[in-house]
């Protein structure tokens, strides 16, 4: 009879446990998830200058900005790669609408104007003249925001784009452009710790204000 009743009790507190467990568990899924595309990789490096890749760039701010946002611990993060590997553009989005709530694509610029400069964001829209989401310009115009405190750069605006990152995500999504590896001087900065962190922080800062908006 004892022992029944020792089994009784031990089969209650598994219950109890995995019903803890299974709470706490929906609880972190609750989270809203934050889809990092660190753009180009493998065989696509983006832009190359002075033997440094885009793409190596672009992965390195996205590291940080994996940080930062793991470590405030308010959302989950997914990436679209963590290392230098090629992934379409139809895959970063199938990512972004399978997994997110928020989708970032982190690049950097180049011109074929030594001297151009400054910071930009994209939201999605086939053209000037087409309508647009008002959602998306709304993150781009809030990153860009933080993206200027932060780094100090030329605004160059958030404007429209038909980028197919953009154009074939259903959640809200923004592309930023936190450079140009053509100018000397940019280059010089994109490179430095320094300026990535701020860089990252600017686009964590952004993210944060933008789940606010979508009350997530």
């Amino acid at each position: 009879m004892k022992f029944t009743k020792i089994i009784f009790i031990i089969c209650i507190l598994i219950v109890i446990t995995f019903a803890v467990f299974t709470t706490v568990s929906a609880e972190a899924d609750s989270r809203p998830v934050v889809v990092i595309d660190p753009g180009h990789g493998g065989r696509d490096p983006g832009a190359v200058y002075d033997y440094i890749h885009e793409s190596d760039l672009n992965l390195s701010v996205a590291f940080k900005l994996q940080y930062l946002l793991e470590s405030d611990g308010s959302v989950v993060v997914h990436m679209t790669r963590t290392t230098d590997v090629f992934i379409s553009l139809s895959e970063r989005s199938e990512i972004a609408n399978e997994k997110g709530d928020l989708f970032v694509s982190i690049h950097h610029n180049a011109s074929r104007n030594p001297d151009t400069r400054g910071v930009e964001t994209f939201f999605f829209a086939l053209n000037r003249t087409e309508e647009y989401d008002p959602v998306n310009r709304t993150f781009a115009e809030i990153m860009q925001r933080h993206l200027l405190a932060q780094t100090a750069r030329h605004d160059r605006r958030a404007r429209s784009a038909n980028f197919a990152v953009l154009r074939n995500s259903e959640i809200p999504s923004t592309l930023v452009e936190i450079g140009f590896m053509s100018n000397e001087y940019e280059l010089a900065s994109l490179i430095t710790d320094q300026y990535q962190w701020r860089a990252a922080q600017a686009l964590f800062c952004g993210i944060m204000d933008m789940l606010k908006v979508l009350e997530l």
